[in-house]
């Protein structure tokens, strides 16, 4: 058992909340929650009267990780191949768990059914092809992404 996860209990943060970093003293005000998924959870959040996505996990190593795959993007020049990176630091939470964060940009954007919806399966194969160019020019760059291996 990973004793980084066991020890910590799941991080929630509440609609008003505001997340202070331990190391840079930066303030972020919590709108919603956006997502979560095995690694944290991902809120909006608002610093200096912009928004952002602030994504906040008890597992510091996964949050590590995450933030080096953000940091070799800009590597990747002239493309814009995900949001920029804002800020990574810790904060103490009322129970007095120390969680990492990071903060990246907010992309505002219609959910893929949303996005079909309004606009037709038509320009579907359009966006797909988009993504498909972006991994390919994150391949020749040496980034590889998957979840397991095989055989």
């Amino acid at each position: 058992m990973n004793t980084e996860t066991s020890k910590k209990p799941n991080v929630n943060l509440i609609k008003g909340q505001t997340i202070k970093g331990k190391w840079h003293h930066h303030s972020y005000y919590v709108i919603r929650k956006l997502g979560s998924g095995a690694i944290g959870t991902v809120y909006l959040c608002v610093h200096h009267n912009q928004q952002v996505a602030l994504k906040v996990s008890k597992q510091s190593t996964s949050i590590s990780s995450e933030v080096n795959v953000l940091k070799g993007f800009k590597k990747v020049q002239g493309h814009h191949l995900g949001p920029s990176l804002i800020d990574v630091d810790d904060f103490i939470a009322p129970n007095g768990h120390v969680y990492a964060f990071y903060v990246m940009e907010y992309i505002s954007g219609d959910s893929l059914p949303d996005f079909i919806r309004r606009n037709g399966q038509d320009r579907l194969f359009t966006l797909l092809m988009g993504f498909v160019k972006d991994l390919d020019m994150l391949h020749r760059q040496g980034y590889v992404f998957g979840g397991s291996e095989v055989g």
